[in-house]
Protein backbone atom coordinates (compact mmCIF):
# COMPACT_ATOMS: atom_id res chain seq x y z
CA UNK A 1 0.00 0.00 0.00
CA UNK A 2 1.24 3.54 -1.02
CA UNK A 3 1.45 6.11 1.88
CA UNK A 4 -0.32 9.31 1.86
CA UNK A 5 2.01 12.03 1.64
CA UNK A 6 0.99 13.25 4.85
CA UNK A 7 1.94 10.36 6.48
CA UNK A 8 5.30 10.25 5.43
CA UNK A 9 6.42 13.79 7.23
CA UNK A 10 7.60 13.50 10.82
CA UNK A 11 4.46 15.14 13.48
CA UNK A 12 5.85 18.35 13.59
CA UNK A 13 6.33 19.03 9.92
CA UNK A 14 2.61 17.10 9.42
CA UNK A 15 1.30 19.45 11.81
CA UNK A 16 2.71 22.45 9.99
CA UNK A 17 1.07 21.48 6.97
CA UNK A 18 -2.42 20.91 8.21
CA UNK A 19 -2.00 24.56 9.76
CA UNK A 20 -1.12 26.03 5.74
CA UNK A 21 -3.84 23.98 4.86
CA UNK A 22 -6.14 25.69 6.95
CA UNK A 23 -5.12 28.86 6.14
CA UNK A 24 -5.64 27.99 2.67
CA UNK A 25 -8.93 26.86 2.75
CA UNK A 26 -9.67 29.98 4.72
CA UNK A 27 -8.79 31.76 1.66
CA UNK A 28 -10.96 29.24 -0.13
CA UNK A 29 -14.23 29.88 2.19
CA UNK A 30 -13.62 34.04 1.45
CA UNK A 31 -13.73 33.30 -2.03
CA UNK A 32 -16.71 31.31 -2.03
CA UNK A 33 -18.28 33.69 -0.01
CA UNK A 34 -17.29 36.41 -2.43
CA UNK A 35 -18.74 34.58 -5.52
CA UNK A 36 -21.96 34.47 -3.89
CA UNK A 37 -22.20 37.74 -2.65
CA UNK A 38 -21.23 38.94 -6.84
CA UNK A 39 -23.45 36.45 -8.64
CA UNK A 40 -26.93 36.97 -9.73
CA UNK A 41 -29.97 35.76 -8.05
CA UNK A 42 -31.47 32.66 -9.14
CA UNK A 43 -33.18 33.10 -12.21
CA UNK A 44 -31.62 36.55 -12.91
CA UNK A 45 -28.58 37.38 -15.72
CA UNK A 46 -25.18 38.13 -14.87
CA UNK A 47 -24.06 41.78 -15.86
CA UNK A 48 -20.59 41.27 -16.60
CA UNK A 49 -18.29 38.29 -15.02
CA UNK A 50 -16.88 39.61 -12.47
CA UNK A 51 -18.58 37.35 -10.34
CA UNK A 52 -16.39 34.53 -11.38
CA UNK A 53 -13.22 35.09 -10.62
CA UNK A 54 -13.87 34.02 -7.19
CA UNK A 55 -15.23 31.20 -7.93
CA UNK A 56 -12.00 30.17 -10.16
CA UNK A 57 -9.97 30.87 -7.58
CA UNK A 58 -11.95 28.82 -4.96
CA UNK A 59 -12.08 26.30 -6.95
CA UNK A 60 -7.92 26.12 -7.11
CA UNK A 61 -8.01 26.42 -3.91
CA UNK A 62 -10.34 23.48 -3.17
CA UNK A 63 -9.04 21.47 -5.43
CA UNK A 64 -5.33 21.74 -4.37
CA UNK A 65 -6.74 20.81 -0.77
CA UNK A 66 -8.87 18.18 -1.75
CA UNK A 67 -6.24 16.34 -3.46
CA UNK A 68 -3.80 16.97 -0.43
CA UNK A 69 -6.39 15.74 2.01
CA UNK A 70 -6.82 12.62 -0.06
CA UNK A 71 -2.66 11.84 0.59
CA UNK A 72 -1.29 13.20 -3.14
CA UNK A 73 1.58 15.13 -2.78
CA UNK A 74 1.91 18.74 -3.27
CA UNK A 75 3.20 18.34 -6.65
CA UNK A 76 0.07 15.94 -7.77
CA UNK A 77 -2.14 18.39 -6.02
CA UNK A 78 -0.81 21.20 -7.99
CA UNK A 79 -0.86 19.52 -11.48
CA UNK A 80 -4.84 18.55 -10.48
CA UNK A 81 -5.64 21.71 -9.38
CA UNK A 82 -4.34 23.45 -12.46
CA UNK A 83 -6.31 21.13 -14.66
CA UNK A 84 -9.76 21.48 -12.67
CA UNK A 85 -9.52 25.44 -13.16
CA UNK A 86 -8.62 25.50 -16.69
CA UNK A 87 -11.66 23.13 -17.15
CA UNK A 88 -13.75 25.69 -14.85
CA UNK A 89 -12.57 28.41 -17.10
CA UNK A 90 -12.94 26.57 -20.52
CA UNK A 91 -16.53 26.14 -19.83
CA UNK A 92 -17.18 29.73 -18.83
CA UNK A 93 -15.25 30.64 -21.98
CA UNK A 94 -17.27 28.07 -24.21
CA UNK A 95 -20.93 29.29 -22.59
CA UNK A 96 -20.12 33.05 -23.26
CA UNK A 97 -19.38 33.54 -26.92
CA UNK A 98 -20.84 37.21 -26.81
CA UNK A 99 -17.79 38.18 -24.87
CA UNK A 100 -15.10 39.77 -26.58
CA UNK A 101 -12.60 39.01 -23.95
CA UNK A 102 -12.07 35.54 -22.52
CA UNK A 103 -10.16 34.42 -19.31
CA UNK A 104 -6.62 32.70 -19.97
CA UNK A 105 -7.48 29.19 -19.53
CA UNK A 106 -3.92 28.57 -17.15
CA UNK A 107 -5.01 31.94 -15.40
CA UNK A 108 -5.17 30.54 -12.32
CA UNK A 109 -2.10 28.70 -12.34
CA UNK A 110 0.23 31.72 -10.77
CA UNK A 111 -1.99 30.80 -8.05
CA UNK A 112 -2.07 27.36 -7.85
CA UNK A 113 1.64 27.80 -7.85
CA UNK A 114 1.61 30.21 -4.64
CA UNK A 115 0.01 27.20 -2.70
CA UNK A 116 2.55 24.89 -3.66
CA UNK A 117 5.37 27.17 -2.50
CA UNK A 118 3.81 27.88 0.84
CA UNK A 119 2.89 24.11 1.25
CA UNK A 120 6.99 23.39 0.23
CA UNK A 121 7.62 25.93 2.83
CA UNK A 122 5.59 24.60 5.77
CA UNK A 123 7.15 21.11 5.51
CA UNK A 124 10.88 22.12 4.91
Amino acid sequence: MIDKYYETLTEDKREKLFAEMRRINEKADRFNTQHKRLSPDYGKIPVGGAHMEPFFQYEAASNFLRCLRNGSTPFQAAEFAKYEAAKAIKKWNSSRKDYQIHRWPQAMDFVIDGYLRSVLESVS
